[in-house]
């Protein structure tokens, strides 16, 4: 065998060898094309995906805001409103405390009063005086008050 022959048969070689990769190659090459179609609709629908995530994202931010700075004048609200009832339980405090000694002083003032008059008569009809059951009612009663404002405080 000669020189050239066996060149050629080396170059034929080679070509074949260029030719099945070019094949190889070109199925490849295909499956891309098709593969980018499915690649271009996956990357529109995951950027729409994003799109909205994003959107959801800044309504999220934005209710949140609103959610923290509804909260916040509630809370002021609440404190304002905390301390207003504080002023008025301290005053009311006050009220029942200057209500139950002047309580203290009409009673004792009664009874001064109860002990210099006489005891009631009957009257002509035999009766008893009926202003007398009065008293002892208001009497009776007026702990009852001071009991509930006490249970108040």
């Amino acid at each position: 065998m000669t020189f050239p022959i066996i060149l050629d048969f080396i170059v034929v070689t080679l070509l074949i060898a260029t030719i099945l990769y070019a094949v190889s190659l070109n199925k490849k090459l295909s499956k891309l094309y098709q593969n980018r179609e499915e690649l271009q609709k996956f990357i529109e629908t995951f950027s729409e995906s994003l799109l909205k995530a994003e959107i959801s994202m800044n309504k999220l931010r934005l209710s949140g805001e609103k959610v923290f700075t509804d909260l916040s004048e509630k809370l002021k609200e609440g404190g304002t409103l905390r301390d207003d009832l504080t002023y008025l339980m301290e005053r009311g405090e006050k009220l029942a405390g200057t209500l139950e000694k002047e309580v203290r002083a009409a009673r004792d003032v009664e009874k001064s009063l109860n002990q210099k008059k006489p005891l009631p008569s009957k009257t002509k009809s035999g009766g008893d005086d009926s202003n007398t059951s009065e008293d002892d009612q208001k009497d009776g009663n007026e702990p009852d008050l001071i009991r509930s404002l006490r249970n108040v405080r």
